[in-house]
């Protein structure tokens, strides 16, 4: 079947009473999945959950334990305050069952009513270890995928969407499409599945019961090695791929492949994490003492957020209920806006410095810990942790002529110690050289270009993905917060670290110093801020205003960001770059076009809703050149409308007088600020683009009267 160029399909419109089963959905991507389909999806009809029994536990039970009580579901709690559990068992069916055992082990009566109830089958489950028992590898990811595909293909009208990897490329640099190669293995020769599945099965019978875990673990690694995959995991993910394809050609099926699946991106919130997975021990093992890491600068980390998978996943499954979806697609960013391994080393290393200014215990700690660099190297590098290990080796046989010095003993631990982290570092260096240093990967995705959806909350951007931003703003921060198990979260809460900037910092202290003895700083009406994110507008007459009204809310200028206009800005680079050191900027046009302000908003969302920063906008669009409040574009209205947060109004005196228009020194004069009650913006009736356009008319004009009201207050108070 010939695939269209491109397809527009209403995941609305597709899903409405579709009924799903979800495998996997213990895992880090299966809780990000079902989550989204109960908050996006209400209109689909049952989610069916297969979960296996433990010894000690129900599925039931597990259920509740490791997914319901999961964070991940905070938001959808937050969204149904009082019929939660109502919604979520109207909506999710628990089937206990086991992907390894035939018919999913399934009791029949369930399973004859799912095979004529069911539309899709999800596959998420499978082992993600680089290097398992070889056994486990064989059950959950092999026999696991053929038992859920033999499901499928029994349901009456259910379509497949099985969950891979794009690194079954195996051992080989290049650029890969998106296909299923049955005859070949990564390594040029002649491969059938079938085959190796039916060797592998007689391998793992010949050997003994009593043989030990190592000689399965061994096992795999030689099989996958003798082929050309990195490791067990890819092997085993391969070839279940290849005998699902040549075993149910007549099955509608998509295989999903991602990258690395990490933090999410937006949903369920900024930075969720689970595991210590791809780049955590990375991240881990970079704040150390250890100055090196194995790795080619050019080399991109493919990494691909959790909730781009998840839109990627549901979008794809609407094509697969369609029977209009792809064999294969490629989730990936390789191939689209690559990281490189040199940004993602020193955007960790740059958050850790950050970290070591703020809890190192001594001068030594916080200073000279910070200044040590990180550089890529090979692996037989002379600075290895291999060498290095040696070299300690060395060390100490000689300080053993010497142990009767107290300081040798001292010193001897602390080699030791040095010795033992060296150890695991050359395990985990090992495991990542072929995705960080052997092998350079472009992985193309341009399969799930071709479906676009008709709901943009379903796009699958990785092209808009900042990675500057993403690493220190949300990857790193909820590595540590969920994956490090409580490492350094007290100064992530409270917000410590991101705001770590030594020239926001020292231009924070020296307008604080300026606004108490040379133009002294009174401020009302503090207590009518919001705990949440909220826009801060007022009067706008002078370049004070904007430290004015950051000092006044009594927090730093990292929870801030100021919508500053692109013609002024940005259109000289000496001051852009000044500013934007000395506090965050959102640059919009002031005539903007339909996609300018298009992505006008999304800056500003990023800002809200990833960053958790508040936002300060002038809605008279410039200075005033008298000191008088202008009229107020509708900007201000639009932005509160589309990011569902409150409006704080702040009217400004004194500023005009201090540095007014066309002055370029500021004469020494008292400011006073008064902040009034928050605005919310409830279009909730709005039916229609006329009625939205008459609402934000009238929005602006309570807004303009919020301001003149707080003048005529300010006035009253100043006499």
């Amino acid at each position: 079947m010939e695939y269209r160029t491109t397809e527009v399909i209403s995941l609305f419109e597709t899903y409405h009473a579709k009924n799903i089963l979800l495998t996997g959905a213990t895992g880090f991507l299966g809780k990000v999945l079902l989550v989204m389909i109960l908050d996006r999806l209400p209109m689909a009809g049952c989610i069916y959950v297969l979960i296996r029994n433990k010894k000690e536990s129900s599925a039931k039970n597990r259920f509740i334990n490791e997914i319901l009580n999961s964070p991940v579901f905070h938001h959808l709690r937050k969204k149904y305050p009082n019929n939660f559990e109502d919604y979520l068992f109207s909506k999710v069916k628990i089937i206990e069952g086991d992907v390894v055992l035939p018919h999913l082990g399934i009791e029949d009566e369930v399973a004859t009513k799912l095979y004529t109830d069911l539309d899709l089958v999800i596959n998420v489950a499978g082992l993600v270890d680089f290097f398992p028992d070889i056994r486990k590898g064989l059950d959950i990811n092999i026999n696991g995928t053929l038992n859920v595909a033999d499901f499928a293909n029994r349901c009456h009208s259910a379509s497949l969407m099985h969950v891979s990897t794009c690194y079954v490329a195996g051992k080989r640099s290049g650029v890969f499409e998106e296909k299923v190669e049955i005859d070949k293995s990564p390594n040029g020769l002649m491969f059938d599945a079938e085959k190796e599945y039916a060797d592998l099965c007689q391998n793992l019978l010949n050997l003994k019961d009593h043989v030990s875990r190592k000689k399965f673990i061994e096992l795999g690694k030689e099989r996958a090695d003798y082929w050309g995959w990195n490791n067990t995991y890819v092997y085993t993910k391969a070839i279940a791929e290849m005998l699902v394809v040549q075993r149910y050609p007549k099955l509608q099926k998509a295989i999903v492949r991602p990258a690395i699946v990490e933090s999410s991106l937006h949903f369920p919130f900024p930075g969720w994490n689970e595991g210590l997975n791809t780049s955590a021990p990375i991240c881990k093992s970079l704040s150390g003492w250890y100055p090196c890491f194995v790795g080619k600068k050019e080399i991109p980390l493919d990494l691909i957020p959790v909730d781009e998978v998840c839109n990627a996943m549901l979008t794809i499954g609407a094509a697969c209920l369609q029977n209009k979806a792809s064999p294969v697609y490629q989730l990936a960013t390789s191939g689209c806006n690559p990281c490189s391994m040199s940004l993602s080393v020193k955007m960790i290393r740059n958050w850790h410095r950050k970290n070591y200014r703020i809890v190192g215990k001594s001068w030594a700690e916080k200073y000279l810990r910070a200044l040590v660099p990180i550089k890529c190297i090979s692996i037989d590098h002379k600075c290895s942790p291999q060498h290095v290990n040696r070299f300690i080796v060395k060390t100490m046989n000689k300080l053993d002529n010497y142990s009767h010095f107290n300081w040798v003993k001292k010193l001897r631990k602390k080699l030791v110690v040095m010795k033992q982290e060296l150890a695991k570092l050359h395990i985990l260096y090992e495991s990542y050289v072929p995705f960080c240093y052997e092998y350079h990967y472009v992985f193309i995705s341009n399969e799930i270009n071709k479906i676009i959806p008709k709901e943009t909350m379903f796009s699958y951007q990785p092209t808009s993905i900042n990675w500057k931003d993403y690493w220190t703003d949300i990857h790193i921060p909820g590595i540590v917060k969920w994956v490090f198990s409580g490492e350094y979260i007290k100064d992530y809460q409270n917000n410590k670290l991101a705001d770590f900037n030594f020239s926001r910092k020292g231009f924070y202290y020296f307008c604080k110093m300026f606004f108490k003895w040379y133009c002294p700083l009174k401020v009302k009406g503090q207590e009518n801020l919001p705990a949440t994110p909220y826009i801060l507008f007022s009067n706008h007459c002078s370049h004070l205003d904007t430290p004015v009204l950051m000092l006044a809310t009594g927090k730093t200028f990292g929870h801030f960001s100021m919508i500053a206009a692109k013609d002024y800005f940005f259109d000289n680079h000496r001051r852009y770059s000044i500013v934007n050191k000395l506090m965050n900027i959102i640059s919009i046009d002031r005539n903007p076009t339909k996609r300018s302000l298009k992505n006008d908003i999304e800056a500003c969302k990023h800002a809200v809703q990833d960053k958790q920063q508040n936002l300060i906008i002038y809605p008279e669009g410039t200075r005033s050149i008298t000191g008088d409040v202008q009229s107020f574009k509708s900007g201000v209205a639009m932005m509160a409308v589309e990011l569902g947060i409150p409006l704080v109004p702040v009217y400004i005196n004194g500023t005009f007088d201090t540095l007014g228009k066309g002055n370029n020194f500021p004469k020494p004069g008292k400011i006073s600020v008064m902040i009034g009650k928050s605005i919310m913006p409830n279009p909730a009736s709005i039916m229609d683009r006329r009625s939205l356009f008459d609402y934000y008319r009238s929005l602006i004009k309570s807004l303009e009267s919020s301001i003149n009201d707080l003048k005529e207050r300010s006035a009253a108070l100043d006499v």
